[in-house]
């Protein structure tokens, strides 16, 4: 009894274990079970919010809201207080609710660009993540809902007439796709890691291509984004396109995302000096074809 008595005693004077404070940043909290859910874990994010804060780019400076569009869409809008041009993110197979592209939404944001981060499958609370098999059924309505992106982008009081899409992965591709589709006003499109091919173009949209200007960055040890590049680029010379293709050395799939190095499946890593050239090279394409002085200035 006495032995109980002072376990009691002491056990009682032990202090209470702390729970974890959840990660939080940039009005974010990323915990299992945390609606929307933006990253795979929370070592994805961490490693995401460590990237985020080391570019420089910031976090609070801008709006950011929710847009529904098109059937049941759900994007989000960074705006600057000054927008100088307009641009729609398309996500990766993982979906539109992630953290690498809010960091690449204020990324643009700080440049002067206004930002539609854009919905491809219809997932408001980070489904992509979890269903991979849903995600991939959202699939074959790509280029209608890339399309509805732009033009969503385009009703926006404070977006100029031309925009530009940056899509990564399968945003690579959305991005090719919403050319194809004859989005409205676009005008710069750019590929990371896209998985692209020699799919159709839509009746008269080979006149889209004459005023476009196409960046695509590819991993030269990328074995998903290969195999339809060399189809790709054959049908952007049939249709006289101006289409650059960089082929980056060292570089595999997903190579902008310093997350990936989490990623243990085979073809996946990040490459820090891969993802800051493509960064500069498509910044550079952006700036030159929507920041020109004769691009027209948003209306009053």
């Amino acid at each position: 009894f006495c032995v109980v008595f002072f376990w009691l005693i002491s056990s009682s004077a032990l202090p209470m274990a702390t729970p974890p404070t959840p990660l939080s940043f940039a009005g974010k909290t990323f915990e299992p079970g945390a609606v929307p859910r933006l990253a795979r874990d929370e070592e994805w994010a961490a490693t995401l919010v460590e990237a985020w804060r080391a570019s420089g780019a910031t976090s609070d400076r801008h709006e950011e809201r929710s847009l529904r569009y098109g059937d049941g869409l759900y994007g989000v809008l960074v705006e600057p207080k000054e927008p100088k041009g307009g641009v729609v993110l398309f996500h990766t197979a993982a979906g539109p609710r992630d953290l690498f592209l809010h960091w690449k939404a204020h990324q643009l944001a700080d440049l002067g660009f206004v930002c539609l981060i854009a919905d491809l499958y219809g997932d408001q609370d980070g489904r992509g993540w979890s269903d991979p098999a849903w995600a991939a059924s959202q699939r074959d309505r790509l280029r209608d809902r890339a399309v509805a992106a732009v033009d969503a982008l385009q009703k926006e009081k404070a977006t100029p007439s031309h925009v530009g899409a940056l899509g990564y992965c399968l945003g690579g591709r959305a991005a090719i796709e919403a050319l194809k589709g004859k989005a409205p006003g676009l005008r710069a499109v750019v590929s990371f890691h896209g998985v692209l091919d020699d799919s159709p173009v839509d009746d008269d949209a080979a006149l889209a291509f004459e005023d476009a200007s196409i960046l695509v960055l590819h991993g030269r040890d990328d074995p998903f984004a290969s195999e339809g590049l060399s189809r790709f680029e054959e049908q952007m010379r049939d249709l006289d396109a101006l289409c650059d293709v960089v082929i980056l050395a060292k570089a595999k799939h997903g190579f902008t995302n310093p997350a990936q190095a989490l990623n243990d499946k085979p073809g996946f890593d990040f490459s820090q000096r891969a993802a800051d050239l493509a960064w500069q090279l498509a910044v550079a394409r952006l700036q030159e074809t929507l920041l020109s002085p004769e691009e027209e200035k948003p209306s009053s």
